[in-house]
C-alpha cells in the first residue's frame, strides 16, 4: 500500500506536510521528465528511421524468407514502431506541454483503444483475455495523444490486477457506448481482486499506489484525471473486493475551447467482440 491510512483524520500540520512534500516530489519529478524528455528524443529518431528500415528491407526480401514469416516479422516491426510512436508523443507532449493543436483533431476512439491493446500486448499476453464491445458512438473532438495515455494506462492498470491468480480465467473488457447526457463512455473492466474501500478516496492522487513497492510510481490514475480535466471528461470508478474493478471515462463530443463536432460522421459501428488475445490476433 503506498499510503498511511488511519481511521482518524489527519492533523492540519500533517496534511500541509504532506502536501508541501507531494509538492516537491511534483517538482522533481517535472525536473526529471523534462531532462528525460530531451535525452530520449534523439535517440526515438533513431529508432523509428530504422525501424523503418527494417520493414523496408523486409519487403524486398520477402522471397527469401518462409511464406508467412515476413507477414509476422512486418507486423512485429510495425507494434514496435507504434509503441515508439506512443513513446515520441508522450516526450512531445512534455517538451511541448501548452501545444493544443491536437485538440481540434476528430479521434476514431474505437482504432484508438485497439492501439492500445495492441502496445500493451506485453503486459496482457498469458494473463487475460480480452473482450471489445464497441457501440455506434458519435465521432469526437480531442486530442488522439492525451487520450492514448489515459487508455494505455487503464488497461495496463487493469493487465496488472488480474495478474496475481493464475488459477482462475482472467478476462478485460473494453466497452465503448453512447451516455444519455451525449458524451461517449468508455468502461475499461478487470476480473482482478478489486480495490480495497479505504483506498478509492486516494486513488486519483499522485504518488499513491496499492501496488506492491517498486512496482507503481503511484502517478498513472493522477495523470488520467489530470488529462481528462483539461479535455472536460470525467473518470470514476466501480469496485469491489474479490468482483473485478471498472474505470468509466466519460468524454465529451467537444472538449472546451475546441469548435463544435456537431454534424460528424459516426464512427464504425459495432465490433466483433475480441475474445482472446493471441500472439498476432489483432494485428
Amino acid at each position: 500500500m503506498g499510503s498511511d491510512l488511519r481511521d482518524e483524520p489527519p492533523r492540519e500540520a500533517e496534511v500541509g506536510s504532506w502536501s508541501a512534500s507531494a509538492e516537491h516530489r511534483l517538482r522533481q519529478m517535472a525536473l526529471l521528465a523534462a531532462t528525460a524528455a530531451h535525452d530520449a528524443a534523439g535517440p526515438l529518431s533513431y529508432v523509428l528511421s530504422n525501424l523503418e528500415y527494417l520493414d523496408a528491407q523486409l519487403a524486398q526480401h520477402k522471397d527469401e524468407l518462409p511464406p508467412g514469416r515476413v507477414a509476422e516479422l512486418r507486423q512485429c516491426l510495425r507494434e514496435a514502431t507504434l509503441g515508439a510512436m506512443h513513446v515520441q508523443e508522450i516526450v512531445r507532449a512534455i517538451r511541448e506541454p501548452r501545444d493544443n493543436s491536437m485538440l481540434e483533431a476528430h479521434v476514431d476512439l474505437h482504432r484508438l483503444l485497439l492501439s492500445c491493446i495492441k502496445v500493451a500486448r506485453t503486459e496482457i499476453d498469458h494473463r487475460a483475455r480480452v473482450i471489445t464491445e464497441f457501440d455506434a458512438i458519435p465521432q469526437l473532438v480531442g486530442s488522439e495523444s492525451h487520450l492514448r495515455r489515459v487508455f494505455l494506462n487503464l488497461i495496463i492498470n487493469a493487465a496488472q490486477a488480474v495478474a496475481g491468480d493464475s488459477d482462475k480465467e482472467q478476462f478485460i473488457r473494453v466497452v465503448t457506448r453512447a451516455g444519455n447526457d451525449g458524451k461517449v463512455l468508455v468502461e475499461i473492466i478487470d476480473s482482478g481482486p478489486g480495490i480495497p474501500e479505504e483506498s478509492l478516496p486516494h486513488l486519483f492522487e499522485p504518488f499513491f499506489t496499492t501496488k506492491p513497492a517498486h512496482q507503481g510510481t503511484g502517478l498513472g490514475l493522477a495523470v488520467c484525471r489530470q488529462v481528462l480535466d483539461e479535455l472536460g471528461g470525467d473518470i470514476e470508478v466501480e469496485t469491489s473486493v474479490g468482483r473485478g474493478a471498472t474505470f468509466r471515462v466519460a468524454l465529451p463530443l467537444t472538449p472546451p475551447g475546441a469548435p463544435s463536432s456537431e454534424g460528424t460522421a459516426r464512427l464504425s459501428p459495432s465490433v466483433p467482440p475480441v475474445r482472446r488475445l493471441p500472439k498476432r490476433q489483432l494485428g
